[in-house]
């Protein structure tokens, strides 16, 4: 069977960063509900804390398809492989991506 994904190559490594910024995302997002409940089990209640915690994995989804979207728009490549509207993409979603660490109440 043939494969129509996206190769990697030097000059563009942005599915690597696809791969390893949604496998970062999953482990967060395990770690998370497991200590939400195992903290439910043993205290049958949830503190301040843990919403800051569930608060904090939102914004990182959010982040990660920020990233995402980057790597559509050319995250990953050189430069001089990017056309003017892919360059235009990027810089505005970077620009978000910018952003969305300031309302992360983990940080």
């Amino acid at each position: 069977m043939v494969s129509t994904g996206v190769t990697i190559s030097p000059e563009h490594r942005g599915p690597w960063i696809n791969v390893v910024t949604w496998i970062l995302l999953v482990l967060m997002c395990l770690a998370t509900l497991v200590k939400a409940f195992t903290k439910w089990i043993l205290m049958r209640k949830l503190q301040n804390d843990d919403a800051l915690i569930v608060a904090g994995t939102l914004v990182a989804v959010g982040y990660d398809a920020a990233v995402s979207v980057q790597v559509t728009a050319g995250l990953g490549s050189t430069i001089a492989a990017l056309g003017p509207a892919e360059v235009a993409k990027y810089q505005q979603v970077s620009t978000a991506a910018e952003y969305t660490p300031v309302f992360d109440p983990a940080r």
